[in-house]
This record gives C-alpha cells, sequence and structure tokens, in this order.
C-alpha cells in the first residue's frame, strides 16, 4: 500500500487515505475526503519505519521483491521529496553500504532483465510465460518502429541526446536515432523487448542513491569540493566523465543545477523527470512551450470516476 500512496501522491497531491481495506458499498466505507500530501507522506513514512524493522538484518535480497535495501531506497528518496535532507542522507547511506554494486563493465545491462544487474534495489519483474511488460507501447509507432515520436514530443527527446556530453557512455544505452521511411528520429534504448516484451520496470536502483546523497548534502549547505561532490562524481566517472569540482560549481545553485543535470540523464525514461522539476519548482524554468503550468495545475486531477463513486471528495 505504501508504494501505491507514493505513487498516487506523487502524480494527484492531496488524495483520499484509505488504511483499510473495503468490506461493503456503505457511505461510511466508500465516501473518505480527501488528506493534505503532508498526512499522505507521514504515512506513507510510518509504514516504511515498520517495514526497516521487519527486514532488518536481511540486506539486498531479491530485486523483485520487497526487501531491506528497497525499503531504505524509498525512505531516502521520500525524505528528499519532503526535504529532510539529514534522514534522506542517512538513508541513502545505508543502502549504499549494504553491498549494492553500480554496473561498470557496460552501462546498458542495467536494462537487461537476462543480466540481473547488481544495481538494481527494486524492480517490476515481468515474465512473458505469465504476463508482458507494455513499455514499449510508449516508444513504438503503429508500424512496430522505434521511435520517441511516439510520444508526440520528439524535440523534447531531441533535448536530451544533446545534453549528452561527448564520451558519456551512457548515451547509447538511453537514446538512438533512427533513419527510416518515416522519418529520422530519436528514440529511447532503455526499452527495446518488443518481441518477448520482458523489459523490466526498475523503480529504485543505487546509482538514484548516490545522486539523492549529492543533492540532500548540497541542500543541507554548499561544501567546496566536499562529499556532495564525490557522490555527484562516482556517477559522472561510471559515465566515463571527468570531475566536477568547485573551480566550475561555485556555488550552492550551480551544484543544484548540475545534479538536476545529472538527474535527467541518469534516470531518463524512469518516470522521474516531472517529479523532479515539480519538486524543485523548476517546472517554468525548464518547460516554458507546454504552456502556463500554474501550480494548481502541476498535478493530475481526480479522476471523475472516483469523484463520482465517493461523495466525500
Amino acid at each position: 500500500m505504501l508504494f501505491i500512496y507514493d505513487y498516487l501522491v506523487r502524480y494527484f497531491g492531496a488524495v483520499p487515505k484509505r488504511i483499510k481495506s473495503v468490506s461493503d458499498a456503505s457511505p461510511e466505507i466508500l465516501n473518505i475526503p480527501i488528506s493534505p500530501e503532508s498526512e499522505i507522506y507521514a504515512l506513507i513514512i510510518n509504514d516504511l519505519q515498520k517495514a526497516e524493522l521487519v527486514f532488518q538484518g536481511q540486506g539486498r535480497g531479491n530485486s523483485a521483491f520487497a526487501s531491506e535495501g528497497a525499503v531504505k531506497a524509498l525512505l531516502a528518496k521520500v525524505y528528499l521529496y519532503q526535504k529532510n535532507w539529514n534522514q534522506a542522507v542517512t538513508k541513502a547511506n545505508e543502502v549504499i553500504a549494504l553491498g549494492y554494486q553500480l554496473e561498470m563493465d557496460n552501462y546498458g545491462d542495467i536494462y537487461d532483465e537476462n543480466k540481473n544487474s547488481n544495481e538494481i534495489i527494486f524492480q517490476i519483474d515481468f515474465s512473458n510465460s505469465q504476463d508482458a511488460s507494455n513499455l514499449m507501447n510508449d516508444w513504438l509507432t503503429a508500424d512496430g518502429r522505434f521511435e520517441v515520436a511516439a510520444w508526440k514530443d520528439a524535440a523534447r527527446t531531441q533535448t536530451i541526446a544533446n545534453d549528452f556530453e561527448t564520451g558519456d557512455l551512457r548515451k547509447d544505452a538511453t537514446v538512438r536515432y533512427y533513419i527510416g521511411g518515416k522519418g529520422n528520429d530519436w528514440y529511447c534504448a532503455k526499452y527495446l523487448d518488443n518481441v518477448t516484451r520482458k523489459d523490466n520496470i526498475i523503480l529504485l536502483r543505487l546509482a538514484e542513491m548516490y545522486l539523492i546523497k549529492a543533492e540532500a548534502l548540497n541542500e543541507n549547505g554548499y561544501v567546496a569540493d566536499g562529499t556532495a561532490f564525490d557522490a555527484l562524481n562516482t556517477i559522472r566517472n561510471r559515465a566515463g566523465l571527468p570531475d566536477l569540482t568547485s573551480t566550475t560549481l561555485t556555488n550552492q545553485a550551480q551544484f543544484r543545477l548540475a545534479v538536476e543535470k545529472e538527474r535527467n540523464l541518469e534516470l531518463a525514461f524512469e518516470g522521474n523527470r516531472l517529479f523532479d522539476l515539480r519538486r524543485t519548482e523548476r517546472i517554468n524554468q525548464v518547460l516554458p512551450d507546454i504552456g502556463t503550468l500554474k501550480e494548481a495545475n502541476w498535478f493530475f486531477p481526480i479522476p471523475q470516476s472516483e469523484i463520482d463513486t465517493n461523495d466525500a471528495i
């Protein structure tokens, strides 16, 4: 339930807080008022803290199942969203200490479900024999080509492609260029299995823990070439890129933007970008071309079917 509420609050903001299963269709059961985001996050954190006790000492576990690492990683992310910088650093460090490993030999192996990458903390594991991943539906045109144009938003992905520095080892595993009869375009290279449809959905992985650590440390106070730089450069070095130093990132604001860029490139197409821009209040600056995004429009509306069912909304 806590993972579902984490996504609900990120997509919709304030939502009804239902903590008991529905036993009948009586009004007192169905009609639950909306709770503010703060209460939903408090519920999530409370459940995660209880889960920590359950999984304490069990380590990494299987990435397709709940584990100590998954609980701590989600806590680190929730604390980041809540701007609880100290706890975000603490939980990120605890995850890093559990023995997960960054994929060093081939970045693309992270997204190969047959490789069982030690970088993955928690994922939705698809099997063609039982179920199939629908990730490819986001990237395929009607004639079966891989195209980011399936988003109707090729220009923004072109921006992502342009943002990679020369020599960045992540680029070819993230975006590729397609030349075809219906026009040339960039496409997402992380999900390519349109045959067996077994592409997994990675929800949490080690690289994000380093980026959470870097961001939270910087928000606690900029330190020239301090530990936040070490965490950020761990991810850049894995990508074949040189260190960033206080010579070029001279203050907190510049470091903050550097983390934002690394999150955009490292976690591209993994479902973080919108939420990152919203929590840092950067949507209007970064996405000015899709219309005026006032704060009230930064969340999806509660579906009409839910409103019709729940008279308390």
